[in-house]
């Protein structure tokens, strides 16, 4: 694994820190507490400012169908805030935080961009929605649609995956059953976390809201995404399982908040990430043999 702070050390060590100030850091990465191991690493240099990291909650429908086309789905959104370490309650930025996301909205072009005074409720809100829809499409190997599409009739298009009228009544039973207690499992952690049930925190309807939108999004015909950990293990390339799951888990250990069905998700796409390494690595063995 490499961290963040491994990627950007050529901004963290001299030369350039001898010369220049640090600059903002803009994280779009999925998962919890991202920002913390590059937080303290740029604290560590002892520079006069704090360290300025950027957060965000990226919502882009968009999959790589070929090597030089992406298709590009109904939703193009960005949620930034100013990361602030183990503040979960201030909702004002100030003058100069203002002026930093101001700055960062007016580079995007055509996209929504949202700016919230504290980022990290909204981080952990979008990374409900990777717990949730990631486990079921990584567990199953089956894109959203398996759920919430309905078969395709005359004289629409043909696709697929779609829900089978066989057994729908146990999807729709067990299946979005599963889907809901997950939710209540990271609204219930959030809670503990200290996000309060509000329209500006995590309100108690959330997962109700977030299952009626996904299911009128993936319900068309022509919404052909996948999440981009399933893409991950079409491809054999390893996944997002530590920032997005691990850490759930390891905060639900912290505040003692109890999510089974999280830490079941956890425990299998453990193996499976274990699994991706084991081949990757053997294949660069294989060769480094040959060569």
């Amino acid at each position: 694994m490499i961290t963040t702070p491994q990627i950007l050390e050529p901004l963290l060590s001299t030369p350039y820190c001898d010369h220049f100030e640090q600059p903002t850091y803009v994280l779009l990465q999925n998962g919890l507490n991202i920002e913390l191991d590059l937080f303290r690493t740029v604290k560590a240099l002892g520079k006069p400012n704090e360290p300025r990291i950027v957060n965000a909650g990226v919502y882009v429908f968009a999959n790589m169908v070929q090597s030089n086309i992406v298709e590009h789905g109904p939703i193009s959104r960005l949620d930034i805030g100013v990361y602030r370490p183990n503040d979960f309650t201030t909702m004002l930025n100030s003058p100069e935080e203002k002026d930093l996301l101001d700055g960062l909205k007016d580079l995007f072009f055509n996209s929504d961009i949202n700016i919230f005074p504290e980022i990290q409720r909204q981080k952990f809100a979008k990374n409900i929605l990777n717990v949730v829809y990631a486990s079921l499409a990584c567990l199953t190997r089956f894109p959203l649609g398996s759920v919430y599409r309905p078969p395709p009739g005359p004289p629409g298009p043909a696709y697929e995956p779609y829900l089978e009228s066989t057994t729908a009544d146990r999807v729709n039973e067990f299946t979005r059953k599963w889907i809901e207690d997950i939710f209540r499992e990271c609204i219930a952690l959030g809670h503990a976390i200290g996000f309060p049930d509000s329209e500006d925190g995590l309100p108690s309807d959330f997962a109700t809201r977030s299952m009626a939108s996904t299911e009128k999004n993936y319900a068309s015909p022509y919404v052909n995404h996948k999440p981009s950990t399933l893409l991950d293990l079409e491809n054999g390339a390893p996944i997002e399982v530590e920032p997005i799951w691990g850490e759930t888990v390891r905060m639900a250990r912290e505040w003692k908040v109890e999510i089974p069905r999280i830490e079941m998700a956890y425990a299998f796409l453990v193996l499976i990430q274990n699994q991706i390494i084991r081949r990757i690595k053997s294949a660069k063995e294989v060769k480094e043999n040959i060569t």
